[in-house]
């Protein structure tokens, strides 16, 4: 991913606000920029409304919309809300080959690779929607993530969780590359996002540890609860550029908006 900041522009500043929902509070901001629910998940509490969603404005404009996540469709109830948001398929676990499994479920590895596979045969224009699921907390898939010596933090908390992310770091390193290769980076706006945090607050100290912080307080632990936003445009343009605007998830749906002439 650091490469690719290289190519793309870096939001730095970018905080989750996810609530009850968590992952699937990030795609329901993601794609409506509407809160998530005061207690509970949106996903299912308003499952069955009509949203002014992402996928349905582009859909106006004749794309086709497809979300695609290697998890049961039924997880967070996404078989009921990605149709309401507006997409045109919804390619779940029964839509891949679970040739491999890491922790939770299908590997990035294989989700990315048979994905840019469909992908590639999308009726253009297309919006296209994917959640990965191997860096997902608890980390405890240790002997699958590939050899990365983590040091001192080896066999702890701190130290599985740098092996799952760097796993998935280098599957959505490959699988950028693939995009690249195939031309489909030419002509697409690419927005890769974190969902929630990674570290629990339990483990707080062990975040501490890593990132050298002493006499942390409150605003400490606030400042840590960002997440990445990368944004590649083609052609490279704004390539290379950090920018350092205080923005949340809810922000994501409006800039993709502006870029794609839709109020």
């Amino acid at each position: 991913l650091n490469r690719w900041i290289k190519k793309s522009m870096y939001f730095d500043n970018y905080f989750y606000q996810v609530a009850g929902g968590t992952t699937s509070d990030a795609e329901f901001m993601s794609n409506n920029s509407l809160y998530p629910a005061q207690s509970g998940a949106a996903y299912y509490t308003y499952s069955g409304n009509t949203y002014n969603s992402l996928a349905n404005a582009l859909k106006s404009k004749n794309y086709y919309t497809a979300a695609l996540h290697g998890n049961s469709e039924g997880f967070w109830n996404r078989n009921v809300m990605y149709k309401d948001e507006g997409f045109d398929d919804f390619y779940g676990q029964h839509s891949f080959n679970i040739n491999e499994e890491i922790g939770l479920g299908l590997s990035d590895k294989s989700f990315l690779n048979q994905s840019i596979e469909k992908i590639k045969n999308f009726k253009q224009p297309y919006y296209s929607f994917l959640v990965t699921l191997t860096s997902h907390y608890p980390y405890d898939a240790v002997s699958k993530y590939g050899d990365f010596d983590t040091g001192e933090y080896e066999g702890t908390f701190m130290g599985n969780y740098l092996k799952a992310i760097h796993y998935t770091d280098a599957q959505l390193g490959t699988f950028l590359d693939n995009l690249e290769k195939e031309g489909i980076m030419q002509n697409s706006v690419i927005a890769l996002y974190g969902d929630h945090f990674a570290i629990p607050k339990d483990k707080i100290n062990e975040l501490y540890k890593f990132e050298n912080v002493s006499n942390a307080n409150d605003y400490n632990w606030f400042t840590y609860q960002k997440v990445p936003l990368i944004m590649h445009f083609p052609d490279n343009y704004n390539s290379n550029v950090v920018n350092h605007s205080y923005t949340g998830q809810m922000d994501l749906y409006p800039t993709l908006a502006n870029l794609m002439g839709i109020k």
